[in-house]
């Protein structure tokens, strides 16, 4: 996460350094104007798509109501979350890096102070509510293919305190950012010890981190081998009952894994370094810490990317947020004939879900 994953612990250990956050441009000196030539297009094309693509997501959920299910809902729920991403740390990491650690400094500085702590606030806030929205999106996904006929248990009730409590954790845990993050000799910093830092990384990792990952790895296995268990049974079907549950099954857990690969894809790495800062006593191998390109990558470049995988997997892998789209963009009459199309589709597809189950 931007202040708790990253360069935060890094730095205050390896070095004298004590910016703070996944804005490790500012807070890992060094990068050329090379490497910022080629990575900073890379990290701008990300925001963009990021902004774009949750804005979209979010108006395909307002405009097309046949999306509107329950696995759909902690879908909307990560989208208004991952918006943060682009609206804060990236636009604060781009401003940094462009101006060389300078950008705050031109700023007058009670206002300076404030962006140094929403931006972390905002930025580690988002990423929680998505890790938390996975896990739930995870368990629904569970539910759906393990215990399908208990899927109305996930009410409207349900999902809705599962979303509002999301923001709370998110929200409480991240409550000492507004604190210890402080604006001081030009620079973000973080106020509190470095002891009393590592206790907190430690912390955030385990719960946010390595617990999810664990209960990921537990509950997509059980899905795997209920699958496993009906394809065996389905040898026994004709030809187009087959083709019917492996239709069935592909929607139910398609864009899930989709969204579960982009997790493992732009935190994977943060994960890998951050167990070995962990397993050298805060120290990074000296080829990763005396390259400032490979930690931006890492910690800026790949976990901010998240938000902008997210809304991608969405309109590749699901037909209904594709069908949403379309109706968004083109509207009128074709809107129309495209809703009546998706509805008998999902009408016809809720028919051989029954069927199957």
């Amino acid at each position: 996460m931007s202040g708790n994953f990253t360069s935060a612990s890094f730095t205050s250990n390896s070095s004298n350094e004590t910016s703070a956050g996944a804005s490790t441009t500012a807070a890992i000196p060094g990068m050329s104007s090379k490497e910022k030539a080629i990575l900073m297009p890379f990290y701008f094309i990300s925001l963009l798509v990021a902004l774009i693509g949750n804005v979209l997501i979010i108006v395909v959920f307002h405009k097309y109501k046949p999306i509107r299910k329950s696995f759909n809902y902690f879908v909307l729920n990560m989208a208004i979350s991952d918006l943060f991403t682009p609206l804060t740390i990236m636009p604060f990491i781009i401003a940094k890096t462009l101006s060389d650690g300078a950008f705050l400094k031109r700023i007058r500085s009670p206002l300076a102070g404030v962006v140094c702590k929403l931006c972390f606030f905002f930025a580690d806030t988002s990423i929680v509510v998505s890790i938390i929205s996975l896990l739930v999106i995870s368990l629904d996904r569970l539910i759906a293919v393990v215990f399908p006929l208990r899927m109305k248990f996930i009410s409207r009730k349900v999902r809705f305190i599962c979303i509002l409590m999301s923001w709370v954790v998110a929200l409480s845990v991240h409550v000492p950012y507004l604190f210890v993050f402080t604006f001081k000799d030009g620079e973000c910093t973080k106020s509190w010890s470095a002891e009393t830092g590592n206790r907190y990384v430690v912390a955030t990792f385990t719960t946010f981190f390595l617990v999810p990952v664990c209960f990921l790895i537990i509950i997509y296995g059980a899905i795997v081998v209920t699958l496993k268990r009906r394809q065996r049974k389905r040898e026994k079907m004709s030809a187009s009952n087959k083709s019917r549950v492996h239709s069935c099954n592909r929607s139910v857990i398609g864009l899930s894994v989709a969204i579960l690969g982009a997790f493992i894809i732009s935190i994977g790495p943060l994960f890998v370094l951050q167990c070995i800062f962990f397993v050298f006593h805060g120290r990074l191998p000296p080829e990763v810490e005396k390259n400032p390109a490979i930690l931006f990558i890492i910690q800026s470049l790949l976990l901010h990317s998240w938000g902008a995988i997210n809304p991608c997997m969405c309109f590749a892998f699901s037909e209904n947020f594709r069908t949403g789209l379309k109706l968004v963009l083109y509207g009128g009459s074709r809107a129309g004939s495209l809703s009546l199309s998706a509805n008998t589709k999902l009408t016809s597809a809720r028919k051989r879900t029954r069927s199957s189950s």
